[in-house]
């Protein structure tokens, strides 16, 4: 299976080179030549790296036969010449073509097809080199024997990787195009290796918390052995955690520095970190929950409690893992609040709204299962045959685990986007997020109530149709009528939230003109504020001389300021500082 991942990471490459050259090619005349020449070079570079890499393990498979399992083969060298020889002639060819290009004409620097390349081979050389690091550290933590392409492909991709780092630094970023492009780099780079990071530290300490309460209370003969602390399983994890370490490191702290306008930071942060942690804690709760329910309630075979406890290990881990992550994350995002003014506030409600989505799913799973136990508690046919006196243990520890966490979890963050909506009106009513999300949990339960009632119609029609309506039928209907309770409850919910929406105006809140703030240094920092005020992201085109006066406005001004926005007859506005205060010029 994970043969097949640089095949399609190959392919996904050469997808994108063809939709850059496309979106390249409105403005240039030369695109799909520029494409030929850089998708060429980054597949010859590919091949001559792969054929250096083998001819260095027949060098070292033949210094070192001794030490290495195996041996340096005829055919081994014959197939790293063809791919060094070839790729490196076509690489050296074209890519002496591009220089000459460069040199006659600077602004090809500012190609996207150029910045692609410079990007996707430090993509892929990146990868590749923290791989061979896992496998190399792995042979020093005595998981592996020494092999040579442990070390072959960083002493290639490595030197590979610096050459095209220094490329990108002494050209830079020249426009919007190539900035985009780096942020991809920088925040997919960042999300592998941090959850290189975060997967290893997991492992790590599942296997000191396991090794500590083993030792504490010694496994039985049903259970196993004790299980080492410096494992195969803690070796491994650790090669992954430290080989991930310092790449996460440096281009979250290095790389992404400064570049808090970057829409995909405001994802990484949101989406990535901060929910990959929530949902670990959420998960995390629910498993340790049950876990102590279940004993409480008496549904487990374990032998003793703490055979039935010795599964803690593995729930508390990840959750004190992802409490790491999300608190490390959600500082950060405090932190650069006071720069971010409209996007985090955009940002923080995708959030919210997605929390409340997780805590409504937790809950309705713990409904869906409380509603089919009533009916077996009412209706004993509806059990089953093979059902035991106590069969109401297992399930009642989901339900209230389930129910326990998701309620107040969903009642936080729902109570929490309902304030911010009554706050802020029609605006924020009609705001994007929050339409995405009723409608999406509205068609969903809708789905649902529709599914489940065609499931337990059809449940009770051909058992009557059949002579055999008894209450024997609840047992297969009644998860039929635990979703359809569920989900009409859910769709009744929000279709009245829905009700109370429209009722405000949120289909009729004013038009989005474009905004442009002309200031000079002082004024500049108005931004945030008629963004935040507004609700939208403006442009700043920032004047040489600086204002005469200090701009300062007052809440009053500000609001008055939006107001001459909304209202202005053209589709496009100028805000003009001018002698302390801002001036409203609007034209189509």
């Amino acid at each position: 299976m994970l043969g097949v991942v640089p095949v399609v990471l190959l392919i996904a490459i050469i997808v994108v080179f063809v939709v850059t050259a496309y979106k390249e090619g409105k403005t240039s005349v030369s695109t799909t030549k520029r494409l030929y020449f850089y998708l060429l070079s980054f597949a010859a570079l590919l091949v001559a790296a792969n054929g250096l890499i083998l001819l260095l393990n027949f060098v070292m498979n033949g210094l070192f036969r001794k030490v290495i399992a195996g041996g340096a083969t005829p055919q081994q060298l014959a197939l790293s010449v063809a791919f060094l020889t070839v790729g490196g002639a076509l690489w050296a060819t074209h890519w002496t073509y591009i220089r000459r290009q460069v040199t006659r004409s600077p602004s090809e620097r500012e190609s996207s097809l150029r910045k692609l390349y410079i990007y996707a081979f430090l993509f892929v050389s990146l990868a590749l080199s923290v791989i061979s690091f896992v496998r190399l550290l792995q042979w020093a933590f005595g998981v592996e024997d020494f092999k040579s392409d442990m070390v072959s492909p960083l002493l290639v991709w490595v030197p590979l990787w610096l050459y095209h780092w220094g490329l990108e630094a002494r050209e830079g970023q020249p426009s919007p195009g190539a900035r985009t492009l780096r942020w991809w780099y920088t925040y997919l780079t960042s999300f592998y290796s941090l959850a290189m990071v975060a997967t290893g530290l997991a492992f790590v300490l599942f296997a000191v918390l396991r090794y500590t309460y083993n030792g504490a209370f010694p496994p039985s003969i049903l259970v196993g052995e004790q299980q080492p602390l410096w494992g195969r399983g803690t070796r491994v994890a650790l090669s992954v955690a430290i080989a991930g370490a310092p790449v996460w490191a440096w281009h979250w702290y290095k790389a992404a520095r400064g570049e808090l306008e970057s829409t995909l930071r405001q994802v990484y942060l949101y989406l990535y970190a901060v929910l990959l942690g929530a949902i670990t804690i959420l998960t995390g709760l629910a498993l340790g929950l049950h876990q102590t329910l279940s004993w409480l309630f008496g549904a487990t075979r374990s032998a003793s409690g703490a055979d039935h406890f010795r599964a803690l290990p593995g729930f508390i881990a990840p959750v004190i893992v992802g409490v790491m992550l999300w608190a490390y994350h959600w500082n950060t995002v405090q932190q650069e609040a006071k720069h971010l003014a409209f996007r985090l506030l955009a940002a923080r409600r995708a959030y919210s709204y997605f929390m409340a989505a997780l805590g409504l799913a937790t809950v309705a799973a713990g409904l869906i299962i409380l509603i089919p136990m009533v009916i077996d508690t009412f209706v004993p046919a509806a059990r089953g045959v093979l059902v035991g006196g106590d069969w109401w243990r297992a399930r009642t520890s989901w339900i209230i685990t389930l129910l326990i966490i998701g309620v107040p979890w969903w009642s936080y963050y729902w109570q929490g986007v309902q304030r911010r909506a009554n706050a802020g009106g029609a605006e924020e009513r009609a705001a994007l997020t929050r339409r995405l999300h009723i409608y999406i949990v509205l068609v969903l339960s809708m789905l649902s109530v529709l599914g489940s009632l065609v499931f337990t119609f059809f449940s009770f029609l051909q058992a009557a149709l059949a002579g055999a309506l008894s209450p024997d039928v609840f047992r297969r209907a009644k998860w039929g009528i635990g979703v359809f309770v569920t989900a009409a409850l859910v769709a009744y919910y929000y279709w009245s939230t829905l009700k109370v929406d429209l009722a405000t105006g949120a289909e009729r809140i004013p038009r989005k003109a474009s905004v442009t703030l002309v200031a000079g240094a002082q004024g500049k920092g108005l931004a945030p504020q008629i963004e935040e005020k507004l609700g939208y992201k403006l442009t700043v085109i920032q004047t040489l001389e600086p204002e005469a006066q200090p701009v300062a406005l007052s809440a009053e001004q500000l609001d008055a300021l939006v107001r001459g926005v909304h209202e202005s007859p053209g589709n496009r506005v100028f805000l003009i500082v001018e002698d302390g205060t801002v001036r409203v010029h609007s034209y189509d």
